[in-house]
C-alpha cells in the first residue's frame, strides 16, 4: 500500500471520515523531511507523495485506496524556554525570522530539542529546560482569498506583498 496524497490546507474530510482515519505519529523532524516509509500500527506503508510541504499536525493523508491517514505528533525531546519576557519575545522573533519554528507553552515557549538550540538560547540568558513532550508548532500563516500566506495582510487591503516582487516572488532579506 501505498501513501499517494496530502489533502491541501484548504480542505477537511468530514468529521466521521477524521474520526476513522488511521494515525501517523511523526517527530517534528520527520514531519520536515518525510520518511520513506509511514508506520502505522504493525503495517508500513510506501510514501508516494514526492515533494510536498513540511507536514503539519491534523494533516490528512489519503492512501490510494482512498484510506485516510491524520499526522500526530509524538512524545520527543524539546526545549522548553523561560526567562525575561522581552528576551523571549526578542528570541521568538529572531528564530521565527530565520524559520525556526516555536511551539507556545504556559510560561514561555519551546523549540525542537536541537542541541545548537539550547546553548544558543542560554547564551543570551533564557533558561532551557528539557522535556519529553509532544512538539506542535504555531502553525505557519495560510494563504487566504488569494493572499500571499506572509501575514502581511496586503491582500485584505487590494495591495500586493511588501515581502513579494510583482510577480509574487519572495523579495531578497536586506
Amino acid at each position: 500500500m501505498r501513501i499517494t496524497k496530502l489533502l491541501s490546507l484548504d480542505s477537511e474530510p468530514a468529521k466521521p471520515i477524521l474520526d476513522r482515519a488511521k494515525p501517523i505519529a511523526l517527530a517534528f523532524l520527520e514531519r520536515i523531511k518525510l520518511p520513506e516509509t509511514f508506520v502505522v500500527g504493525d503495517q508500513t506503508i510506501e510514501n508516494a507523495l514526492g515533494e510536498v510541504r513540511p507536514l503539519e499536525v491534523g494533516d490528512v493523508l489519503v492512501d490510494e485506496n482512498g484510506g485516510f491517514y491524520k499526522i500526530e505528533a509524538p512524545t520527543e525531546t524539546i526545549f522548553k524556554v523561560t526567562g525575561d519576557l522581552d528576551l523571549m519575545q526578542e528570541a521568538v522573533y529572531a528564530l521565527r525570522a530565520r524559520g525556526v519554528r516555536v511551539a507556545q507553552t504556559e510560561d514561555g515557549f519551546a523549540v525542537a530539542g536541537i542541541e545548537q538550540y539550547k546553548a544558543m538560547l542560554e547564551s543570551v540568558g533564557l533558561t532551557v529546560t528539557a522535556a519529553q513532550e509532544p512538539f506542535t508548532p504555531v502553525p505557519l500563516p495560510r494563504p487566504h482569498h488569494g493572499g500571499c500566506g506572509c501575514g502581511c495582510g496586503a491582500a485584505d487591503r487590494g495591495r500586493p506583498c511588501a515581502q513579494t516582487d510583482t510577480q509574487g516572488r519572495a523579495m531578497p532579506r536586506t
